[in-house]
């Protein structure tokens, strides 16, 4: 059988060829024209209330994410039968710092602060101080690959593993999931266990297409925007993974998540394959950057230093949660795996972990990866 031909790359870094996208957008015209009613009801009353010393930006609603009950904890994750390795982060990578929940920029202000809110608002920016979160690269490891035969025999069913990994996520205070291998039975599951959480593209496409997904906590992050890229994967077969915009609801700051499973060899020699995606993955991470938004990416890219100096040589604002520098020379701390989290600035990561063995060993075949996200 012939070959099929690689994606063409978009030249000159311009946009990506629509045909290979599937959109779920909030029109943006019509968020600006909101902004603008909302500032002129707004500064129609300013006076008066600023007149009663009743103008308050108020304390942004607390999360209300639901922690899984000690009874919906498995014994693997509750109890692993052997120690669990956490690989910390290198100096590189502050330890963490959680701000406090709900606080939004205080204070008083008058119209021009006003317009200030309303303009930020507008352009997607944040209003408040950005509340740091959790993120993970989380290889969920297809329910279809452990049907109790061969290599994998010894793994429990996708249904069983799933419900583990929602325990894990909500152990771990992880906010956003780019999964992979992510499979209809693990996704049903997985929300069942975590009904705050909401999934895209999940069960909204075909199931090849989404079983790369991302998954994130609707009490934390709201969805603006949804869409999918055609990556080449075995045999340059093209499979749709998504990107999403989404809102942290305490900060009012946005951010591009962009999640990503790259062909390993096991189906013949895939380096080729690879390397398109990554031109296609860092092409879209520089459009995605030049909106002013900040991007994260995860993925399984099946690759090691290789992968990230090459992105990095295509999109030197991206960085590493694990210390790997666009440089030049590109910098990676030894021991890379081919799971990854990246983000561009002004992203900061800390509290950076590689989860595995123990408890990890009985849900999937990859590490964790884990980090918490903040902005400067």
């Amino acid at each position: 059988m012939e070959t099929p031909e690689p994606p063409s790359r978009p030249r000159g870094g311009s946009r990506i060829d629509e045909t290979k996208r599937r959109r779920l957008r909030t029109d943006r015209g019509r968020l600006a024209v909101g902004a603008v009613v909302v500032l002129s009801l707004l500064v129609t009353g300013v006076a008066q209330l600023m007149s009663e010393g009743a103008l308050d930006n108020g304390a942004a609603a607390d999360s209300l994410s639901r922690p899984v009950s000690d009874g919906e904890v498995d014994a693997v994750t509750a109890a692993p039968p052997d120690p669990q390795r956490v690989v910390e982060a290198t100096e590189l990578v502050r330890e963490p710092q959680r701000a406090g929940r709900g606080n939004r920029a205080g204070g008083k202000g008058g119209p021009a602060s006003l317009a200030n809110r309303a303009e930020r608002l507008a352009r997607g920016l944040a209003v408040g101080p950005v509340q740091t979160f959790g993120i993970a690269s989380f290889n969920m490891l297809g329910a279809s690959h452990t049907n109790g035969k061969g290599r994998r025999a010894h793994f429990a069913n996708g249904a069983t593993r799933a419900a583990q990994a929602a325990s894990l996520v909500s152990a771990q205070g992880i906010d956003v999931v780019g999964a992979q291998e992510f499979e209809p039975v693990q996704q049903s599951t997985f929300l069942a266990r975590l009904p705050n959480f909401a999934v895209y593209p999940g069960q909204t496409l075909s199931v090849i297409d989404g079983t790369n997904s991302i998954a994130w906590d609707t009490t934390k992050f709201e969805l603006i925007e949804a869409e999918t890229i055609a990556i080449p994967y075995f045999g340059g077969r093209t499979v749709q993974m998504p990107y999403v915009q989404l809102e942290q609801r305490a900060s009012g700051q946005r951010f591009w998540f962009a999640n990503f499973h790259n062909p390993a060899d096991v189906r013949g020699a895939a380096q080729h394959w690879r390397e398109t995606a990554t031109a296609l993955e860092a092409d879209l991470a520089t459009e995605l950057h030049q909106t002013g938004v900040p991007v994260l990416m995860t993925g399984d890219f099946n690759e090691h230093e290789a992968f990230y100096c090459r992105l990095a040589g295509l999109a030197p604002m991206m960085k590493s949660a694990s210390g790997a520098l666009p440089g030049p020379p590109c910098y990676v701390p030894p021991g890379p795996r081919v799971d990854w989290v990246l983000g561009s600035t002004p992203v900061t990561f800390s509290g950076y972990r590689e989860l595995d063995g123990g408890a990890i060993d009985a849900i999937t075949d990859h590490p964790v990866i884990v980090a918490d996200v903040s902005v400067q």
